[in-house]
């Protein structure tokens, strides 16, 4: 669920292109047991910020930098 942040009420994660560069992309999500939710769009072989995403997002707003 860290994973997973809204955005245009929207679901969305954070892929980590290089160090400090993420890239905000939309998921399509499905169940949310336990803490974990299941995303079904299938994703690059990149790594996922799995933990503090809103924190990335935040950092993101407040530079004027915008996901794609």
């Amino acid at each position: 669920e860290d994973a997973v942040v809204k955005w245009n009420n929207k679901p969305h994660v954070f892929i980590q292109e290089a160090e400090n560069k993420f890239t905000l992309t939309p998921v399509e999500t499905g169940t949310a047991t336990n803490g974990f939710i299941e995303i079904k769009t299938v994703l690059p072989n990149k790594n996922v910020v799995i933990k503090n995403a809103y924190t990335v997002l935040m950092k993101m707003k407040n530079s004027g930098e915008e996901g794609e």
